[in-house]
């Protein structure tokens, strides 16, 4: 019954995924927003709502190994396998003007995720930090639309029909109830195969929160949206920590350090895999004006190697 609930929440999860993200574009089009901003605020935000139902689910339940496994493990697969794998189907060029203003946040919020976990200071105190950096990130997007910084790129047109609404609220409701199964159905998986339930969660689990971002930016490269695809993955970065870990932990704070020293290892792990693809990411951001296919082989062969030391 675990599996079937894991694998009913899954396609629940993408499918309402698919569906709020396709409503949300369209509502953004409409009011001729550019596509690198709809990729970092509406559609990464709608790609990271499966990390941001299971997450703050979890934190409720009291699931804390779920949260900081599913948003870690998120964004190692967002960089290691979500953009490895598109690069190497195809390279991709980028406009470093679009990019620097979210790279800030992506090195600000880790930096602040890797001192709250050291100093294990997972509370409510660092949950508002997070939110009031999700605030100004925010803030900021908007003020670029504002100032019309970034000139819609598509000719096509979209007028607002309020049937993109109710499919919005329609693709939230399937988040909803598939999170609910998915949960479960890891819990249930991780207690059968007597796999610590953070392993799970950094893999599987992360694994499965993840696939929106890949069915987006698979289609965002066959539509040579470049700009939107990028856009993505940075923004679905940041709002799972300043966000999704900003409210989770205010609902419940997480202790890193328990009696289960597993978790503290695969902790310590998983974030140093996350800093250097991150890491990576910023070097070819600074100083390429592409990601190539060589660059996709490095990060999807530190991806492997994540889940294989996961699992030995």
């Amino acid at each position: 019954m675990e599996f079937l609930f894991f694998i009913l929440g899954s396609v629940f999860i993408f499918y309402g995924s698919n569906i709020l993200i396709d409503n949300a574009k369209l509502i953004a089009l409409s009011l001729k927003v550019s596509s690198f901003v709809i990729g970092l605020t509406l559609v990464a935000f709608g790609t990271s709502l499966p990390e941001l139902v299971v997450s703050t689910m979890a934190s409720y339940n009291g699931d804390g190994d779920i949260v900081l496994g599913n948003i870690i493990g998120s964004n190692i697969a967002n960089i290691g396998l979500v953009l490895s794998v598109i690069v190497i189907l195809k390279s991709i060029k980028f406009n470093y003007f679009n990019l620097k203003n979210s790279l800030y946040y992506i090195v600000l919020s880790s930096i602040i995720l890797l001192l709250a976990i050291v100093y294990n200071k997972l509370s409510m105190a660092s949950g508002l930090v997070f939110l009031f950096l999700f605030h100004i990130y925010l803030y900021q997007q908007f003020m670029i639309i504002k100032n019309k910084k970034t000139i819609r790129e598509s000719t096509d047109s979209v007028d607002f029909q309020p049937k993109y609404a109710v499919y919005l609220v329609a693709g939230v409701c399937l988040l909803a109830l598939g999170s609910d199964l998915f949960i479960k159905g890891a819990i249930g998986i991780a207690e059968f195969f007597e796999i610590p339930l953070i392993i799970i969660s950094l893999s599987v689990v992360a694994l499965g929160t993840s696939i929106p971002e890949l069915a987006t930016s698979l289609i965002a490269i066959k539509k040579n949206e470049s700009n939107l695809l990028i856009g993505n993955i940075l923004g679905s970065n940041i709002i799972n920590i300043v966000l999704v870990l900003g409210i989770s932990v205010i609902i419940n704070p997480i202790n890193v350090y328990t009696d289960r020293i597993t978790i503290t290892h695969d902790v310590v792990i998983a974030l140093t895999y996350m800093i250097i693809v991150t890491i990576i990411l910023l070097y070819i951001i600074f100083f390429k004006d592409s990601i190539t296919r060589a660059h996709g082989t490095i990060l999807f062969t530190i991806y492997i190697m994540f889940i294989y030391f996961n699992f030995i």
